[in-house]
This record gives C-alpha cells, sequence and structure tokens, in this order.
C-alpha cells in the first residue's frame, strides 16, 4: 500500500526519483520532498514520504474521491509544491487534524507510524 507497486527501491542503492525526466510514482500521493529532490540522489527518510503517501490514501477514503482528480500532472505538482489539499469531511476531528498534519509540507512536522497508530488506537475507543 505505501508505494502502490509502482516504483520499486533496492536497499543499499543510490536510487533517483526521476530518470529521463520523467517523476515515477502515482502523483498525487508522493511527498513534496520527494518532488523537490528530483534530480538529486535521494537523501531523505522514505518512511517521512510514506507517512506523506498515507495521509493522502486517508485523504481519498474519507472525502470519496481521488487527491486531485482533474489535475494534469504539472498542475499536480504545484499543488502539492503550495501545499493545497482536497477538502476533508468534518466527521472527526481528531481524525482530520492527523491527516493534515501528516500531509504537512515539512517532513519534521508529520508524525511517526507509532505515534499514528497510538492516536487511531485511541479514536477507536472513543
Amino acid at each position: 500500500m505505501i508505494d502502490f507497486g509502482i516504483p520499486k527501491i533496492e536497499v543499499d542503492s543510490n536510487p533517483k526519483v526521476i530518470e529521463n525526466n520523467y517523476i515515477y510514482g502515482n502523483m498525487p500521493y508522493i511527498a513534496p520532498e520527494v518532488l523537490k529532490n528530483k534530480y538529486d540522489i535521494m537523501t531523505l527518510c522514505p518512511f517521512d514520504a510514506d507517512i506523506f503517501s498515507f495521509a493522502m490514501v486517508c485523504s481519498k477514503i474519507l472525502s470519496k474521491r481521488d487527491p486531485f482528480a482533474h489535475c494534469k500532472r504539472v498542475e499536480i505538482l504545484k499543488k502539492i509544491e503550495r501545499g493545497e489539499r482536497s477538502n476533508l469531511p468534518s466527521n472527526s476531528k481528531e481524525l482530520i487534524d492527523l491527516i493534515k498534519e501528516d500531509w504537512n509540507l515539512n517532513s519534521l512536522y508529520r508524525a511517526k507510524f507509532a505515534i499514528i497508530c497510538e492516536r487511531f488506537v485511541m479514536l477507536k475507543k472513543k
């Protein structure tokens, strides 16, 4: 679920996000730091990028819409880098807050998966 089976990265390799001027991955789910790093060897933490992707999947589930469904690739890139996101329903403030935290442009402000799991457990108890 994390990488949708599209791009495959070998462990201990120096993968590039872009090859032949084409970004590999499912565009609406790619973290902004990966998009900005498109010409360099990846030095970022892949889990931080996965957390962004996870938040976008959660957004799709809650809104019942694909993120940026009617946008072209270039427009999607610009929207992600500007911090534009889909509107979310207001049925669970805690869940919405978690998703918004995890699709933050700055990966340092995203929760770690262990924290996300703890918060889901707490939400389930409510």
